[in-house]
């Protein structure tokens, strides 16, 4: 299985600090090979279609003429996607990428703790976890319920609302989680699962 991890954007997510703790989450996975690119290049020259799988640590950006059209034909095809944290605030003006993704950002408090507690749903992805405590952004987003499956919420004082869900895309599958501001989070066991579950279950290996 090929796995693309995707990076880059705007200032504000350590993307470099984040690159080696994915990779590593990525290399667990039996029968993986990992490749770390920039956001630039793995839409240049078709690389995309050497992959199995995309995970995205993105935030803000646009798309080059003919690349939304690529990226989505991509998952369509029978693809996965697994976006994290800034995802949903990446391509904004692209609505397309955002109902593939199944979600949009719409904004955030200042970073607190909270508790990633599954929602009892039924799923491979969060089988068996137990809830789990970090500090993060709370992101809020805009989300059609009839379309994605929520799996995990964030769950606090102030409110609850989705972490985490999949949805499909044409044959593929996609899978987005909230969680991941802080590089410090990516050593949270909990949360490691949590990726490298929704990397299994979207490149159908689980």
């Amino acid at each position: 299985m090929r796995i693309a991890i995707w990076l880059g954007g705007n200032k504000g997510h350590p993307y470099k600090q984040v690159a080696p703790m994915l990779k590593r989450i990525v290399t667990t996975i039996p029968g993986t090979k990992v490749a770390v690119l920039r956001r630039e290049q793995l839409l240049a020259g078709n690389i995309v279609k050497f992959f199995d799988c995309i995970v995205s640590y993105t935030q803000g950006g646009e798309f080059l003429p003919g690349e939304e059209d690529l990226l989505l034909d991509f998952v369509a095809s029978g693809k996965g996607f697994v976006g994290i944290h800034g995802a949903t605030a990446s391509f904004k003006s692209f609505p397309r990428y955002h109902a593939m993704l199944g979600g949009t950002f719409t904004g955030h408090a200042l970073p607190r703790k909270f508790e990633a507690r599954p929602t009892g749903k039924v799923h491979p992805i969060t089988s068996g976890m137990q809830p789990f405590k970090l500090k993060d952004e709370p992101y809020v987003h805009d989300i059609d319920p009839s379309k994605v499956d929520v799996i995990v919420e964030r769950v606090d004082k102030k409110e609850t609302a989705p972490a985490a869900w999949t949805k499909e895309h044409g044959q593929g599958r996609v899978a987005y989680i909230a969680f991941g501001h802080f590089a410090g989070n990516f050593k949270g066991k909990e949360f490691q699962a949590l990726i490298s579950r929704a990397i299994t279950w979207v490149a159908r290996k689980g």
